[in-house]
């Protein structure tokens, strides 16, 4: 390219990662990088005077599973055997943490623990990434996730994309993530204009003061302070099954629910200008 000859290489580190030109990514790179850190693990729990369970587990999960835990929507793409060789690690370290026997329940030893299974925890990242994926459908990876012109597989159809996968789990668990209905601003928020918050009625108190009184009071500052501002009165109301919220201002009123109607309540919340 260019004149130049271009290093054909059998793997390549990007971002963390270990692409390998057969797709199983960076496990065994991985596994060999967790069992030094497990070693640090089995130390800490020496019986006379090692950590306590709470500790090592804490310790566990920051130092190891949090290694486990990076990429793992990209590498849960690989074979399901070169991705299990990851569980071992799990399952040593809950040993040591509960200090229980080789040939004890893997399951017995993940509900003790409080530490779910690899695969498990893997999943759960797919899909927090998904729903967070969902509302920047700005994002160029939106339209390659939830968009695919193909689901594609590789080598024998040992390896499935991120989107079929995140399909296959959202069928089996029959979780539907909503399209998103909020657009979020391109301006960063530490370029907004500073949040003025007047508390001048904070001298009222409800239970000594009629409500004519703090009306009355109320009017009387947006009179002297905020006349020449745009008002917006805007607040929000939760109950055990429905959350909503509403604004209202002189050229318009909006309310939003979720998981049923009710009633709501317009309060002076918030003042502001409206500025560009």
């Amino acid at each position: 390219m260019e004149g130049k000859n271009l290093i054909n290489k059998p793997e390549h580190k990007f971002f963390g990662l270990l692409f390998d030109h057969k797709l199983n990514w960076h496990i065994n790179y991985l596994k060999n990088k967790c069992l030094a850190d497990l070693g640090l693990l089995n130390t800490l729990s020496n019986i006379n005077w090692g950590a306590h369970g709470t500790s090592l587990s804490n310790i566990y999960q920051e130092l190891i599973r949090s290694k486990l835990d990076y990429g793992s929507q990209c590498y849960i793409t690989a074979p399901p055997s070169y991705v299990k060789k990851l569980d071992p690690i799990q399952n040593a370290a809950i040993r040591i943490i509960l200090g229980a026997f080789r040939t004890s329940p893997v399951e017995s030893l993940q509900c003790e623990a409080d530490i779910s299974s690899l695969e498990s925890r893997r999943e759960l990242l797919l899909l927090n990434y998904a729903s967070s994926l969902k509302f920047r459908p700005e994002l160029d990876q939106f339209n390659t996730f939830f968009l695919p012109k193909t689901n594609w597989t590789n080598i024998r159809k040992r390896h499935l994309s991120p989107s079929l996968i995140f399909q296959r789990i959202c069928k089996r668990l029959m979780i539907v993530i909503p399209d998103a209905k909020c657009r979020i601003t391109n301006i960063p928020p530490w370029h907004f204009s500073r949040i003025h918050i007047d508390l001048s009625m904070k001298v009222l108190n409800k239970e000594t003061n009629s409500s004519s009184t703090i009306k009355s009071f109320f009017r009387q500052i947006i009179e002297e302070n905020y006349s020449n501002h745009f008002i917006i009165y805007t607040d929000g109301s939760k109950r055990e099954n429905f959350v909503g919220a509403a604004y209202t201002s002189s050229l318009l009123q909006r309310k939003y629910f979720h998981r049923g109607t009710a009633g709501y309540i317009y309060g002076p919340i918030c003042l502001g200008r409206i500025t560009d």
